[in-house]
């Protein structure tokens, strides 16, 4: 996530969070730095809501994730 372009975005006073579509947080994170990157790979695939909260604002954007996460093979 490029956060240089936020016009209120100021690192170390900002947070971003990730929910899934049941609204339940799984992560929220304070942003350290502009660029900000975070392995979303062991998610399930769905829909999830970025939130960055900055000062008194919210910016949120809707992402979606198609490729299912890798689960481990059963032998039995």
């Amino acid at each position: 996530v490029d956060l240089r372009e936020m016009p209120s975005m100021k690192p170390g006073s900002s947070f971003l969070s990730l929910y899934n579509a049941a609204g339940e947080l799984i992560f929220r994170q304070k942003v350290e730095k502009a660029v900000f990157q975070k392995s979303l790979s062991s998610l399930a695939k769905g829909m999830y809501l970025l939130e960055l909260q900055t000062g008194r604002k919210i910016y949120s954007e809707k992402i979606l994730i198609n490729t299912p996460k890798k689960l481990g093979s059963c032998e039995g």
